[in-house]
């Protein structure tokens, strides 16, 4: 008998297997050796029980699926493959593939596909942005994600070179396997600004974000990398500002101009404590040393002056606001610079009437206040070795040229005006021959509590350069009469007129000569009688015939040889003449005239009714 290996069942010698458990049975079978009769036989899977089967099968099993599992594991973590992932999503410009793929470096920024469109759009503007990325991404995998560039990265400002996107190793994944990410990296948005030292708020993409000032520039966020409107609002008491820009915000290292003209401005004026308005608004800001702001420099702004005078209140017209220090200067009203137009022409008549009849007395007429200065004026044209004859012809006052301005208190305005005369200093035995003198002047008056405006000194000028003049109201044939009726006229009434109309005809030609060689006719116009059109006809027509012509000329000498009274306000008038005159084909000659011409005296002067006739002298 023998027994069972498996179970420990008698069975017979002769059995193969056991009848009880199946298993197959075996002999013993002795060690050789030094072993002896110690030898030792190993159980066969067929002896073991069905129990022990199960436990050794579970156990394989496990060690299996475990190393199977320990493998998928080891492939799935694997951070080539991720790379080779990531960087296929890039070039087939995969976005649901690689927001699955990638983290924000800012738990609090999420990403959106916003942000990977607008990154794909700039790598493919930017190729060899793209190649950068790729070949660091690459980098910080052989460097086991230990990536220099994305601690950089976690400050508040980035340097220069910053990955857009870093590939991280970041602690484990199923407790055994490196874990590595992609991460978008945030970074500030900085701008250079003018605003740093005002009261602004500032929003990205309509999002309000505090700003951080470093050393003149402005930091906001940090923001994901993509495309972003930002905007700064300012609101003050004067203005209510909204400022937007553009930015593409891939490269850290940008700095986004954000500059608008405003800030604080100066005015500098011509009177103290004017109240400054700002857009029609009364600022209760006066215009002494003040900075008034923050407000728009571009133009956009406009900025008055207001004062109360003893003379009214006077304005500045509005002033477009455009500069750090602005000039804003006060000006008279229409009514006030009549008043001092009424003084300027209740000097002259005075004055011309005082000339006239060499009475002193007759500067005060109209109320017109005499100051020391118009008192000397007058004296310095009284002459005990001549006398002065004539009368005024025409007074401009230039109406651009008016200047307001106080000092200590006191108001003063200066004007540029300009007079015409007929006049002649006669001295004894000589005949009257007046003739056109025009001067220009800058008056200067100055306001008295008790009498108004008053003249303060006069100086001489060139000449009136604004483009508005306007022409007192003086009347010449009445100024003419007042010379005519004055004791100086008395003694000399013949050699006025004598006096008067040979200069009249010596101009007359000179403007002829004027009007041919410029074929313009208005320059004679006004000096020929408006009763004589025939004669203004024939002159208009020799212009434009010498025009045909091509011929100009060149008065060379002009003399008058005897003025004869026809009456009826009539005068015959024979002149000597030479002229050079040019032709067409460059030639040229030179030729003389006698001629005789008739002048009519009319309320405005002497003015020129016909050429009786013109003969070459050989």
């Amino acid at each position: 008998m023998k027994f069972c290996t498996s179970c420990g069942t008698k069975v017979e010698e002769s059995k193969e297997f056991c009848n009880e458990c199946g298993a197959k049975l075996t002999q013993k079978s002795q060690r050789s050796g030094k072993q002896g009769s110690k030898a030792a036989t190993l159980p066969s899977l067929s002896t073991l029980s069905k129990k022990t089967k199960l436990i050794v099968g579970g156990v394989i099993a496990i060690a299996v699926i475990g190393f199977g599992l320990y493998k998928f594991g080891e492939s799935y973590t694997d951070k080539g493959k991720q790379l080779n992932q990531f960087t296929e999503y890039i070039e087939e410009e995969d976005v649901k593939g690689i927001i699955g793929m990638i983290e924000s470096s800012n738990e609090s920024l999420e990403i959106t596909e916003e942000h990977i469109k607008d990154l794909l759009v700039y790598l493919n503007e930017f190729p060899h942005e793209k190649e950068e990325l790729l070949a660091a991404l690459h980098e910080d995998s052989r460097s086991n994600g230990i990536s220099v560039l994305a601690q950089e990265a976690s400050g508040d400002f980035i340097e220069e070179g910053t990955q857009l996107i870093t590939f991280e190793k970041r602690g484990k994944q199923f407790l055994f396997y490196d874990n590595y990410d992609f991460i978008m990296q945030a970074f500030p948005i900085n701008l250079y600004s003018n605003y740093e030292e005002l009261d602004l708020t500032f929003s990205v993409n309509g999002e309000e974000v505090s700003p951080e000032f470093h050393d003149g520039h402005i930091s906001l966020g940090p923001v994901l990398p993509g495309n972003y409107l930002v905007t700064a609002h300012l609101s003050s008491e004067f203005v209510e500002l909204e400022k937007e820009i553009e930015v593409a915000h891939f490269t850290p290292s940008d700095h986004w101009d954000l500059y608008v003209d405003v800030d604080y401005f100066s005015i500098e004026t011509n009177a103290s404590d004017a109240t400054i308005w700002i857009d029609g608004v009364d600022t209760g800001i006066t215009a002494s040393n003040a900075e008034v702001g923050p407000v728009l420099l571009d133009g956009s702004m406009m900025v008055k002056l207001e004062k109360e005078t003893p003379f009214g209140k006077v304005e500045s017209p509005e002033v477009a606001i455009e500069d750090y220090y602005q000039w804003v200067g006060l000006e008279m009203n229409s009514d006030q610079r009549n008043d001092i137009l009424s003084e300027v022409e209740a000097f002259y008549l005075n004055y011309s009437k005082a000339l006239a009849y060499q009475d002193k007395s007759l500067l005060e007429a109209n109320s017109f206040a005499v100051t020391d200065f118009v008192s000397t004026a007058y004296d310095d044209n009284i002459s005990e070795y001549w006398d002065f004859a004539g009368y005024l012809t025409d007074v401009q006052v230039d109406l651009d040229s008016f200047e307001l301005e106080e000092e200590d208190g006191q108001w003063f305005v200066s004007v540029s005006v300009q007079d015409t005369w007929m006049s002649d200093e006669v001295y004894p035995g000589d005949e009257i021959s007046l003739e056109e003198e025009t001067n220009a002047y800058r008056f200067h008056f100055k306001h008295d509590q008790a009498q108004g405006w008053v003249i303060d000194y006069v100086d001489y000028i060139w000449g009136l350069e604004g483009e508005t003049l306007e022409t007192l109201a003086i009347d010449v044939g009445e100024q003419r009469k007042q010379l005519e009726e004055s004791p100086v006229f008395e003694s000399i009434t013949a050699e006025l007129l004598v006096g008067e109309i040979g200069p009249f005809v010596k101009s007359f030609v000179e403007s002829s000569i004027q009007a041919i060689n410029s074929r313009d006719f208005s320059i004679v116009e006004d000096k020929i009688d408006p009763a004589s059109s025939e004669y203004a006809k024939e002159v208009s027509d020799y212009i434009n015939y010498l025009e045909e012509k091509g011929i100009t000329e060149d008065l060379y000498y002009i003399d008058v040889v005897d003025i004869t009274d026809q009456g009826d306000n009539k005068y015959h008038v024979a002149m000597y003449e030479e002229y050079y005159i040019y032709y067409e084909d460059g030639t040229s000659s030179f030729k003389r005239f006698d001629s005789s011409y008739e002048v009519s005296i009319t309320d405005e002067g002497p003015k020129l009714y016909k050429l009786i006739e013109t003969k070459e002298v050989e």
